[in-house]
């Protein structure tokens, strides 16, 4: 098998992992878990309060691992596996298929690779793992359980993984795992941290609503491992159904409402029961710093990357660890569209040439904003944002993205930041929180904007016309449609050649190429939650 060892000399041939299970957003889990004692020696410490039995297999969720010889075990407070190492493993079951489904990784580092599933992007059979699989304290084993009903349109093939960490003496029983993903050097260096770590007592607390997810949600919803280290849009490919939703959007929905669950509990729960309702989040907000560490990143894509930043603030600030706050605010600085390590601070022209505000839309190329504009579907990258700084981008604004997938969506990613400064200032990006203040209260900002829009020709043969793509509206006296094409590029609209656009100097429907837009759809879109609308209404500034 394929690792990320910096060692190669090392002895490492390969680990295998297996699934826990998970049953959907409202997340009831079966907590089924069988181990078969050899030596039936469960041993408790004094002085850490470690469990754990000496097995020759463990079975978890229809997954089953067996070892060589008689191996301790034990489960991390998140219920995720450790076996002390070194450990062979010669079987797992259900076994990896010829076509390389069920997949087994062990110490996964490729951020545009993996060896879980060949119906994922990203597939290299290489990288994977076959029993007998020897394994060094360090290593992480990763294995999955293939769907059999994978989606041939987002090919979302796993039901569950699991992952199994193996260590060089027990951990104590309430102890988080080390990230995943990454080298063995780099999972080593994270401190172990026990539940009581978990500093409770920095959380700010706030009234709640009667709209809260309960805490078997919140405790169920990061209760399996999110298996997230895929870029791109590809991402939703790997997240087990049985773990996490499969988009983006639906991931930072939870996030969001999983920060905003924290910040209320305070109001009726001890802190040993938040240190507890917290660490499936906490623990999510590490194996996201691990990946961030090992060359990760879930860029500016629409609705498919948000949500991950969050939860890896909370871990950061509850624990204490100033390395893991400080990579989060640094992923913001200097960075802009496609080079941000986070959807959040890329997806946004935060520092557009003209308008006083932040904008929706990310970066590319000019020509390409304009072929989106012109295009009959609207195809393109449709988070493009305006060249010039003036107004949203998109092909229309307050359509399609911004629309759909992230401004409404992202009040849930905000409110925690005005709620709690520390996470504001480990966010990093005053930007984003403006941006997401203004579309609830103003909603699209399309003036002022000097630029001439797209213009076609009416299909009736009447003469020239304005529109955009996706435009139903008729134009001339037979009730045709405005066809647009580039043909008009450089000419009468688009780059004027000295580095501005070509401005609009016909008033008669207003300046600009969308000014009838300006100000409308605040505080609207889709994948938000009753919770964070009831908070937002609770506890949201009252203007942008």
């Amino acid at each position: 098998g394929v690792s990320c060892k910096k060692n190669p000399s090392e002895n490492l041939s390969t680990t295998v992992m297996y699934p826990l299970a998970f049953m959907g957003r409202t997340m009831a889990f079966a907590s089924a878990v069988s181990i078969f004692i050899d030596t039936a020696t469960l041993t408790t410490a004094k002085d850490a309060e470690v469990e754990s039995a000496t097995v020759t297999q463990v079975s978890q969720y229809n997954v089953t691992f067996t070892f060589s010889k008689p191996c301790v075990v034990g489960q991390y407070v998140t219920g995720d596996y450790w076996v002390v190492g070194p450990v062979e493993i010669t079987s797992v079951k259900p076994l990896t298929t010829k076509q390389g489904e069920n997949g087994l990784q062990v110490n996964p580092c490729a951020t545009h690779q993996q060896a879980l599933d060949p119906r994922i992007s990203g597939y290299n059979q290489s990288l994977g793992s076959a029993t007998p699989v020897t394994a060094d304290a360090g290593d992480t084993v990763v294995k999955a359980i293939s769907s059999t009903t994978a989606s041939p349109e987002h090919a979302v093939a796993l039901d569950v993984v699991v992952v199994l960490t193996v260590v060089s003496a027990p951990p104590p029983s309430d102890a988080l795992r080390p990230f995943y993903f990454g080298t063995r050097e780099t999972k080593q260096a994270l401190k172990t941290y026990v539940k009581s770590d978990i500093n409770v007592s920095m959380l700010p607390v706030v009234e709640g609503v009667a709209s809260a997810p309960t805490n078997d949600w919140m405790t169920d919803r990061f209760a399996k491992p999110q298996i997230d280290w895929l870029t791109g849009y590809v991402s939703r490919q790997i997240h087990p159904t049985m773990a996490m939703p499969d988009y983006g959007a639906d991931i930072a929905r939870d996030t969001g409402d999983a920060a905003m669950k924290l910040l209320i509990a305070g109001n009726n729960m001890s802190a040993a029961d938040i240190q507890s309702l917290t660490a499936g989040y906490i623990q999510f907000g590490l194996d996201t710093y691990g990946i961030l560490l090992n060359g990760g990143a879930w860029p500016a894509n629409g609705g498919h990357e948000n949500g991950r930043k969050l939860p890896m603030i909370y871990a950061g600030l509850l624990l204490g660890n100033e390395a893991i706050t400080a990579a989060a605010a640094a992923s913001a600085s200097g960075c802009d569209g496609g080079t941000c390590s986070f959807s959040e601070d890329g997806e946004l022209n935060r520092f557009p040439s003209h308008a006083n505000v932040t904008l929706f839309g990310s970066t590319d190329a000019e020509d390409e904003y304009w072929k989106l504009l012109v295009d009959k579907q609207c195809d393109g990258d449709r988070i493009t944002r305006d060249p010039y700084g003036y107004i949203d981008g998109g092909p229309v604004p307050g359509n399609y993205y911004q629309a759909c997938c992230t401004s409404e969506m992202w009040r849930g990613t905000v409110l925690p930041l005005l709620l709690w400064p520390a996470a504001a200032r480990a966010f990093n990006d005053s930007a984003f929180v403006a941006y997401v203040q203004r579309w609830v209260h103003f909603g699209v900002w399309t003036q002022p904007d000097p630029c001439a829009p797209t213009y076609g020709m009416c299909s009736d043969g009447s003469g020239k016309c304005v529109g955009h793509c996706g435009d139903k509206t008729t134009c001339g006296k037979h009730n045709g449609t405005c066809v647009l094409d580039m043909s008009g590029y450089g000419k009468t609209f688009g780059p004027d050649g000295s580095g501005g656009c070509i401005r609009d100097t016909d008033p008669s429907d207003g300046i600009g190429r969308f000014p009838e837009l300006h100000g409308t759809s605040k505080n609207s879109g889709d994948y938000t939650s009753a919770f964070a609308d009831d908070m937002w209404k609770l506890h949201g500034p009252t203007s942008a």
